[in-house]
């Protein structure tokens, strides 16, 4: 029987969630606990903020091949598709160059590997926690259809090869076979490539808490509280919290994992750990759906705009910003271009009583999520910097941290996710 331990996740994000949730159905055979910490909900973060696609295959790097034109592109249109801010451009740059060094057709390559061991299997696993937690009415089958309304989308460039390289059925569709599929979407988008075989989650926020609820079902603690800090203290490793309505407290654990999206970095850094993690804003509005009837997730491909039907309602999400970290520029100052989007896309769509949301993804510049021990500290683990695939890759994460804290084997190869690639081991161990 395995050494009874105490871990504690920080982080109740899809991420953080699933990794607890793995963590608990293995501790009760040792007697292990489990604790997951957050200053808020379950999912309330970037995993509430999107618009519930699961990328069941397919998924790429952030940067390909030709990324600083389209980037030029999207920073100039109207839609502010993306937009970095000037007084975050010293911070901001290292990482874009970082991130525009990966785009090269090998490193591309390699990359889309490597999140499709994560990606392939999340529907499946999805549905297998929501089975669990008797919320399978929260995903359903998808496709995710990019919408072109500036002429066809060359179905033949590297994008588009590597989602069929790695299983992804596509369909080509003309105006004709795209009115068919989302008759509601407007006639002005003539052209679009329709990825078969993925998934929606028809609520985020409660397909996390669903997961959660499963986590304390089978033995898991929630905190809430923020960790503001994590140290070091002789051969355990202790977290300072300060909880909504109470004094500060420490918790004691012999495992830490990491797992509190773009705040990881900071929790890190006092340990002598500079990850190069970005805080990639994003938004998304919530319209009432009204008689507008929304098939698939569908995606304006100029605008970079999401549109799913939830269980709420009708949600457009998407965009970049990079303005540096914390909080997102204010959801209320982009309503009137998401609103602009939005009627573009569904003429006719109801935009009153809108509800727009910003949020951050945690972004690495080569796109890979960190996942695995921290070298330098032993008990204390990483499992952040999905970008904008944290909600589709947090179940096959939970599973595999879980695996590697157990020591026991796991089909996916952690050895891309590994977070010794950003870092000065010698540094490390002397902090």
């Amino acid at each position: 029987m395995e050494r009874a331990r105490d871990i504690a996740v920080i982080g109740a994000g899809a991420v953080g969630v699933s990794v607890a949730l793995a963590l608990a159905r293995q501790a009760g055979g040792d007697g292990s606990t489990v604790t997951c910490i957050d200053a808020e909900a379950p999912g309330s973060g970037a995993s509430r903020g999107n618009a519930g696609v699961i990328v069941a295959g397919g998924a790429l790097p952030l940067a390909m091949p030709g990324a600083t034109r389209e980037a030029l592109g999207l920073m100039v249109g109207r839609d502010r598709a993306l937009r970095i801010g000037l007084a975050h451009l010293t911070g901001f740059l290292p990482w874009a160059r970082r991130a525009f060094a990966t785009a090269t057709t090998p490193a591309v390559a390699a990359a889309a590997k490597a999140l499709d061991s994560l990606a392939t299997p999340a529907a499946d696993l999805w549905r297998a926690d929501l089975d669990d937690a008797d919320a399978a009415r929260l995903i359903t089958e998808s496709r995710f259809v990019f919408a072109s309304r500036h002429g066809p989308i060359d179905a033949e460039a590297l994008t588009w090869r590597l989602k069929r390289q790695y299983g992804v059925q596509l369909r080509v569709l003309d105006r004709a076979g795209l009115a068919a599929l989302e008759p509601a979407l407007s006639p002005a988008y003539r052209d679009a490539i329709a990825m078969e075989g993925m998934a929606r989650l028809r609520d985020p926020q409660a397909a996390t808490g669903a997961l959660a609820r499963t986590m304390l079902r089978q033995g898991g603690t929630i905190l809430r509280a923020a960790v503001t800090a994590v140290r070091r203290d002789g051969a355990r490793w202790r977290l300072a919290m300060a909880p909504p309505d109470g004094p500060p407290r420490d918790l004691a654990a012999d495992i830490v994992v990491v797992a509190a999206g773009w705040a990881s970095a900071r929790l890190l850094r006092p340990l002598g750990l500079d990850i190069p993690l970005e805080a990639e804003h994003g938004r998304h509005v919530m319209l009432p759906a009204g008689d507008v009837e929304i098939a698939n997730s569908v995606m304006d491909f100029g605008a970079r705009m999401v549109a799913s039907r939830m269980e709420g309602g009708i949600r457009l999400a998407g965009s970049s910003a990079f303005t540096g970290p914390g909080t997102p520029p204010e959801a209320e100052r982009d309503l009137p271009a998401m609103l602009r989007i939005a009627t573009r896309m569904f003429p006719g769509i109801d935009v009153s009583g809108a509800v727009p949301w910003a949020g951050s993804r945690p972004s690495l510049p080569d796109s890979l999520p960190a996942i695995g021990p921290v070298p330098g500290h032993p008990g204390l683990w990483a499992a952040f910097g999905h970008g904008h695939y944290g909600l589709t890759m947090a179940p096959a994460t939970g599973r595999l941290v879980a695996a590697m804290i157990r020591g026991a084997p796991s089909n996916i190869d952690p050895r891309p996710f590994d977070p010794a690639r950003f870092l000065d081991r010698d540094a490390a161990a002397r902090a």
